[in-house]
């Protein structure tokens, strides 16, 4: 639906919430050539891990640190947030303070 949508609307950047085993923005954001900001409210592998939710473990973490790691921003909702997300991966991460 989201190539669907971008083929016609050719948007400038792809903004997506991270989501567990989602990589829909990373690879429709570089088909397209535009950035991806990414939405991050929780490092989903871990919380996931942690409630004993985690299915495909090595997958999830291979999908998380791909998509952490290949977005052009990563929005966290705390700066804490934003410092175990760079230590799981992603370029940067300007979170709120």
């Amino acid at each position: 639906m989201l190539r669907a949508a971008a083929r016609t609307f050719r948007p400038d950047f792809v903004y997506e919430r991270h989501a567990l085993h989602c990589r829909a923005g990373l690879d429709v954001a570089r088909e397209l050539g535009v950035p991806l900001l990414l939405e991050v409210n929780s490092p989903m592998v871990a919380e996931m891990r942690q409630l004993g939710l985690l299915r495909l473990p090595r997958r999830a973490a291979a999908t998380e640190r791909e998509v952490l790691g290949g977005a052009d921003a990563v929005l966290p909702v705390t700066a804490v947030l934003g410092e175990l997300l760079v230590a799981a991966g992603a370029r940067g991460a300007t979170g709120c303070t």
